[in-house]
């Protein structure tokens, strides 16, 4: 049969120390895995502890067995200062309390192991004694009786085999289910050693030494199987999802060897995953390229995220890609690795370049338009001018002449001469109003606005002091508040508030108690200016075409004007990208409403009067 010494410890010690290499390299790539650096610290700990086991029973003098009882206490109670914190970590606990308890407990007695003239294990100076092992294989014990401190050591296995219960009662409610059973498997195996190697501390069976051995090579194997499946299930799905993502994405060292590349890396380049593992791009492209992609590589090194463009022939055709680079790092801020995500960037280049190509079309197409405006503003100018001129002089001439006949000739001339004489004199007149106001209209729209905080409150008392004047037998009662700041051209306003004035207190002319309000309401999220009086009114069906040229809801005789007004205003309130409207019945007063849009929106140029 299998001897310990021969053959079982060893080839559970190299185990130990395969798995516990494995497991630490995992670990302490970083980012670094805590659980793979404590499992690893754990498998080495227990080949340690193997180790120490053969030099005991294979030592050939006292002094011989007394270094290997110091050593064996020293590693098998390091093994316990690391197990519990593994265990905490891997079921998950929230609070690591209690494995910092046993960790605590484990390094007082390794504190004093140290201090302790024969270890933990041995009373005195130890008597060797050579026992022949049922199946015929000769080791060598110490007769020595053993120190009161391995009661303490016993006191700890067994907190750690009730940790141990708990720890996998929590991981299988928790889970997931394969971590949990592994842990159960695992960590049931080695209870069961220490339970055993228990009983034959008391006694209670067969005394045959070192036991526990084959618990930690279950604890280390099962352990390790479970970690290793778990690490490659997890690595296997972020693979999945860099294969999946739309992009190709590549992993190098700091040393320019790549770590990983997903599918897509493989389909551009026509490169095995085998193939580029390990190899730098010297290796795999050509020279330009390869330059190209290491001088990229140290710039994102030294400066962080950067963009590059190369243009790469797929499916036999080039297309233009772009790159994504940036350097991984860790808490410190040091590089730990480089990270490419290379899109296909043709087709956005191509709308991009059609995008330019109908900007460059629209604007030529904006100043040709702007041209023919610009243009036919000219012509309006003149035909304004011509208006100005040419039609005033015969109206002139036509009041004169009319004058004159009445001056010279009136008294010669019947009752009926001189009423049309009147006549001609008073359409005269009234056509000349309407050529200045069409004038001042056509002002308003080629006036260039100058826009800047104005308080309406100075305007409007100034156009009401003049209302009054121009009036003084009327009483017009007039309320506004004490201050009114707006974002506009302070000229076109004051245009604006004269008309909109004007029209209340004419249409307040046959109202005993004429009152005329001005003030501000919240609509649709904005501020509203309004002017409301008691006046004439009119039908609301008929609000939208007030604010036309010439449109009169009311007859000249009633409430003489051009009809000009309030299209002068509605053309104001659209230069400045505001709102204007109207609400009234008839018989009981109109109001007239207007929106500006503050300092920080972008005013459009033309805007339609509700």
């Amino acid at each position: 049969m299998f001897g310990y010494t021969k053959i079982l410890w060893p080839v559970i010690a190299g185990i130990c120390l395969y798995a516990g290499a494995m497991h630490l390299q995992i670990g302490l790539r970083k980012p670094f895995d805590r659980i793979h650096i404590l499992f690893g610290s754990v498998a080495l700990l227990i080949a340690l502890g193997v180790f120490g086991n053969i030099a005991l029973t294979t030592a050939q003098s006292p002094e011989a067995y007394l270094h290997a009882a110091w050593y064996s206490s020293l590693v098998t109670t390091s093994v316990f200062i690391v197990l519990p914190w593994f265990i905490s970590y891997y079921a998950v606990e929230t609070s690591h309390r209690i494995a910092a308890a046993l960790s605590a407990l484990y390094a007082v007695i390794l504190i004093g192991n140290c201090f302790l003239p024969y270890s933990m294990m041995l009373s005195a100076m130890p008597v060797l004694q050579q026992i022949t092992l049922p199946w015929g294989e000769t080791i060598i014990r110490s007769s020595t009786p053993p120190t009161s401190w391995l009661n303490l050591i016993w006191f700890g296995h067994a907190l750690t085999i009730l940790y141990l219960l708990y720890a996998c009662i929590l991981a299988v409610r928790r889970g997931p289910r394969e971590r949990a059973w592994g842990l159960v498997i695992g960590m049931g195996c080695f209870a069961m050693a220490l339970t055993v190697n228990f009983l034959v501390r008391l006694g209670v069976i067969a005394n045959h030494p070192y036991v526990a051995a084959p618990g930690f090579l279950a604890l280390v194997l099962v352990m390790s199987v479970a970690l290793t499946r778990e690490w490659r299930q997890s690595h296997q799905q972020m693979k999945t999802v860099l294969d999946n993502v739309p992009a190709v994405v590549h992993l190098k060292k700091l040393d320019g060897r790549y770590l990983f590349v997903n599918r897509h890396f493989e389909e551009l380049y026509r490169l095995a995953e085998g193939s580029v593992i390990g190899k730098t791009d010297a290796q795999l492209f050509d020279a330009v390229r390869a330059a190209a992609h290491s001088a990229a590589d140290q710039k994102a090194l030294t400066s962080g995220l950067i963009e590059s463009e190369e243009i790469i022939e797929n499916d036999g055709k080039p297309r233009t890609y772009a790159t994504l680079l940036f350097a991984l790092r860790n808490r410190d801020g040091n590089a730990q690795a480089l990270c490419g995500i290379t899109t296909d960037i043709t087709e956005r280049e191509a709308t991009t370049k059609a995008l330019r190509d109908l900007t460059v079309t629209l604007e030529h197409r904006v100043s040709r338009r702007t041209s023919e405006l610009a243009k036919l503003n000219e012509e309006l100018e003149a035909f304004a001018y011509s208006v100005s001129h040419d039609l005033r002089a015969p109206l002139t001439a036509i009041n004169g002449f009319a004058e004159l006949l009445l001056r010279e000739h009136g008294t010669k001339l019947d009752q009926t001469a001189n009423r049309f004489l009147n006549r001609i004199r008073e359409g005269s007149i009234r056509m000349a109003g309407l050529i200045q106001d069409l004038l001042g209209l056509s002002r308003v729209t080629q006036q260039g606005l100058q826009r800047e905080d104005v308080d309406l409150i100075p305007i409007v008392e100034s156009i009401v002091k003049a209302l009054r004047e121009a009036e003084p037998s009327r009483d017009v009662h007039f309320e506004a508040p004490a201050k009114l700041i707006v974002y506009g051209d302070p000229k076109l306003l004051h245009l604006a508030m004269t008309n909109l004035l004007g029209n209340a207190w004419k249409y307040t002319g046959k109202t005993a108690a004429a009152r005329v309000e001005m003030g501000t309401i919240e609509q649709d999220g904005a501020t509203a200016i309004y002017i409301k009086d008691n006046g004439a009114g009119f039908n609301p069906e008929y609000s939208e075409r007030l604010f036309r040229p010439f449109v009169r809801l009311h007859a000249e005789s009633e409430f003489p004007g051009t009809g000009i007004g309030l299209a002068t205003v509605s053309r104001i309130v659209n230069r400045h990208g505001g709102r204007l409207w109207a609400t009234a019945k008839p018989g009981e007063g109109a109001t007239f409403f207007f929106s500006l849009p503050p300092r920080e929106e972008d005013i459009p140029l033309t805007g339609n009067a509700k």
